[in-house]
């Protein structure tokens, strides 16, 4: 049974589901398009608007969260730089 299950499984044990979700996460952020299936899409959205709403808040402690999910640091600095220009009007 699925009840109250947020996350989908993506047929993934969770180790596997949590790289796959940082891996499409950083390629997403970095080349701002990616071509994956839809559940995928689906799964990646939350982990992406997350990290989009901590480059907008531009703390110290939502950069160390980014640093910790992202891989690149050098993309987790530059995403936090044009956050406000690029995503500011946007909700979520």
């Amino acid at each position: 049974m699925r009840h109250q299950l947020r996350v989908p499984l993506l047929s993934k044990p969770a180790d596997q589901r949590k790289a796959l979700l940082r891996a499409l996460t950083t390629q997403l952020i970095r080349e701002g398009r990616i071509t994956t299936t839809k559940a995928r899409a689906k799964a990646l959205r939350n982990e992406a608007e997350r990290m989009i709403s901590l480059a907008k808040e531009g703390t110290l402690s939502a950069r160390r969260r980014a640093l910790g999910y992202i891989y690149d640091k050098k993309l987790v600095h530059s995403l936090f730089e044009k956050a406000q220009e690029r995503y500011g009007e946007v909700n979520g």
